[in-house]
């Protein structure tokens, strides 16, 4: 049974998706902006939706990687280069989004 209900709420955010691809098409309707422009507006926000996934993606590959099994991770490049650094990519999200958002970017 709370498995139905799971799946119920998972439909119900599914209708918002379906609801903004609404409110889109309201706004291309409303503005004359062209359609050359607009595809590549739309371009861009997939492309950076898709850079986003990955990234976190790749952050996770930190999670899955246990640091005393001795499989050599990414993050443990950057310690000796961060030897003079007070904050540490590893320690602050926000370095280490803005490493995996840089990394996936240019490997695309």
């Amino acid at each position: 049974k709370a498995i139905k209900v799971i799946r119920l709420m998972r439909l119900i955010k599914l209708g918002r998706v379906l609801r903004a691809v609404r409110l889109f098409n309201r706004f291309e309707v409303r503005t004359s902006i062209s359609y050359g422009k607009l595809s590549l507006v739309k371009f861009f926000c997939i492309l950076f939706i898709i850079t986003h996934w990955l990234a976190c993606m790749w952050a996770l590959t930190l999670v899955l990687v246990d640091p005393d099994d001795g499989v050599p991770r990414w993050i443990d490049e950057f310690d000796e280069q961060e030897k003079n650094v007070e904050l540490k990519t590893r320690d602050t999200p926000w370095k280490l989004y803005i490493m995996c958002l840089y990394f996936t970017s240019y490997t695309i």
